[in-house]
């Protein structure tokens, strides 16, 4: 990355910005793709009357604003956690 950085001039990189713009690429681009593929197949294999979605409905965050950032669980909610899962796959805890 430093050598592309170190060849690249500006107004080369403002023309890469430019051409991700238009034509994006990567794993936001992928899951766009995805999204568009499941919601097709979602919109074609449901009631006619059922809510149509897309791709942002699929993947949240391809469209719109970011969703809240989520509150870190405590200690003793992880340990909650586990033991619920535990428990419901049989097993024990101490």
């Amino acid at each position: 990355m430093d050598r592309l950085l170190s060849r690249l001039t500006p107004g080369q990189f403002r023309e890469w910005v430019a051409y991700f713009e238009l034509e994006p690429w990567g794993p936001t681009r992928e899951d766009f793709r995805c999204g568009l593929l499941y919601a097709l197949m979602y919109n074609l294999w449901t009631d006619s009357k059922a809510k149509r979605i897309g791709p942002e409905d699929v993947f949240p965050g391809l469209g719109g604003p970011a969703p809240p950032p989520r509150r870190r669980k405590t200690a003793q909610e992880l340990v909650l956690a586990m033991q619920g899962i535990t428990a419901a796959l049989g097993g024990t805890f101490r």
